[in-house]
């Protein structure tokens, strides 16, 4: 409601559906705003996606690709990645920016704390609340759920 409020022409939920952010464009455009409709469709269409992080181990620095990543973790405003192995290394990026960095196909936002990879699921099951709780691999130190505003999104970005 907000978001019309100030005279929004759409609202898109992420992730976002080509289909309705290509809707969304064409209303800006038939408005004739005077915004580029343009530039903003080549910023998302040309978004280039990280393939690894600088990390440090030890006293040197290395590249973590993402590949070997399974999920992501912010603790104490501190960003972990936690790779398939079982590894942890700290990444100098907020969970927001790495979001934007990340294959939306490959990860997903599960709450604020966690982005996590497709290839980390392990089990999926009902939760208290509307949450589902999720085991990764590797395992987490801490219980895994999808929040509860995240869940239909979640279940959209598993095809289901």
């Amino acid at each position: 409601m907000q978001a019309f409020k100030v005279n929004a022409v759409d609202y898109l939920l992420k992730p976002v559906d080509p289909e309705d952010l290509s809707k969304a464009l064409a209303r800006v455009q038939e408005r004739g705003s005077g915004f580029d409709v343009q530039a903003l469709a080549q910023y998302f269409h040309k978004r280039n996606l990280q393939r690894a992080f600088l990390v440090r181990i030890g006293q040197h620095m290395s590249f973590l690709s993402v590949a070997d990543v399974a999920y992501f973790r912010s603790s104490d405003g501190l960003t972990q990645a936690y790779t398939t192995s079982g590894k942890k290394h700290f990444i100098d990026h907020t969970l927001e920016e790495i979001e934007r960095m990340l294959d939306p196909g490959v990860f997903f936002r599960i709450s604020r704390q966690m982005i996590l990879g497709l290839n980390a699921i392990e089990r999926i099951a009902p939760h208290f609340n509307g949450r589902l709780k999720i085991e990764v691999n590797p395992p987490a130190s801490e219980e895994v759920f999808v929040s509860r505003e995240r869940v239909g999104a979640f279940k959209t970005w598993l095809g289901g």
